[in-house]
């Protein structure tokens, strides 16, 4: 009983964690949408151990705010393009890049899957 006491409470706990992070970076999405002058700019940071890109806006105040995770970049980046706001030529060359290199890296795997599949049909 003690066990599964504290198993559910670390669930709450990280899920709580969870929610009210995702709430930060759709406020600070939400302000940024309302008052495009906010933001001084917007750019990306690689995680050290993944390559992914967060994305990140530094305010006019000074203030960094992460406003999308590697999963949400597409959808957020289209948010922050329909108020104007866009990622540096080099920050967008960057993540182009990464996408061609992830693809590629796809590609023999995918390869493979076509191979077992075409073999056990």
């Amino acid at each position: 009983m003690e066990l599964i006491g504290a198993v559910a409470i670390v669930v709450v706990v990280l899920a709580g964690s969870y929610l009210a992070g995702k709430r930060k970076k759709q406020d600070g999405l939400a302000r940024i949408e309302a008052d495009p002058t906010l933001a001084a700019r917007v750019y990306l940071r690689a995680d050290a151990e993944t390559g992914a890109f967060w994305l990140h806006v530094e305010m006019r105040t000074g203030k960094k705010l992460r406003l999308a995770a590697p999963w949400d970049l597409d959808a957020t980046l289209a948010r922050l393009a329909a108020v104007g706001l866009h990622l540096s030529a080099d920050d967008q060359a960057a993540l182009t890049a990464s996408r061609v290199v992830s693809a590629s890296a796809a590609e023999p795997q995918r390869r493979r899957a076509e191979g077992f599949s075409a073999a056990h049909a």
